[in-house]
C-alpha cells in the first residue's frame, strides 16, 4: 500500500488556457513475477483530485496578465496501471504508467495518462 501527492499541468490549444489537477490516492501493487533482476506488476487505487481549467487574459497596450478560472471541481478518482521495478542496493528505481479516471464535469479531462519515474527508499 502506497500514497502519493500529485501536481500535473498542461496548456491546452488555442493558447492561455491550462488545466491543473492537485491529488491524493491511496494505491496498492501487485508484483508479478518476484524475484528477477527487473519485476514487472499492477497498481490500483482510489483518490481525490482538484480539477481547474484556468485562461490568462493580457491587455493588448501593455504585458499585465490576469488569471481567470473557467470550471473548479473536486471529485473522487480511480486509478489503474502498471510498472517495472529495480533494486539497486537500498534504492529501488521503477517507472510506471496510470490511467486515472475523474467523473463529473463535461468541460473538464475525464482521464489522465502519467508516466512516472522515480526512486523508493
Amino acid at each position: 500500500m502506497s500514497g502519493n501527492l500529485s501536481r500535473n499541468s498542461r496548456n491546452l490549444p488555442g493558447g492561455g488556457t491550462s488545466e491543473r489537477s492537485y491529488g491524493v490516492g491511496l494505491f496498492s501493487t501487485y508484483s508479478l513475477l518476484p524475484g528477477g533482476a527487473l519485476q514487472p506488476y499492477l497498481i490500483g487505487g482510489a483518490g481525490l483530485e482538484r480539477l481547474s481549467v484556468t485562461r490568462t487574459l493580457q491587455r493588448l497596450e501593455g504585458t499585465t496578465a490576469r488569471s481567470v478560472s473557467l470550471v473548479e471541481q473536486t471529485s473522487a478518482s480511480v486509478a489503474a496501471g502498471g510498472g517495472l521495478i529495480s533494486r539497486l542496493g537500498r534504492v529501488s528505481v521503477f517507472a510506471e504508467s496510470r490511467v486515472t479516471y475523474f467523473p463529473g464535469d463535461y468541460r473538464l479531462k475525464r482521464f489522465t495518462m502519467p508516466v512516472l519515474l522515480g526512486l523508493r527508499f
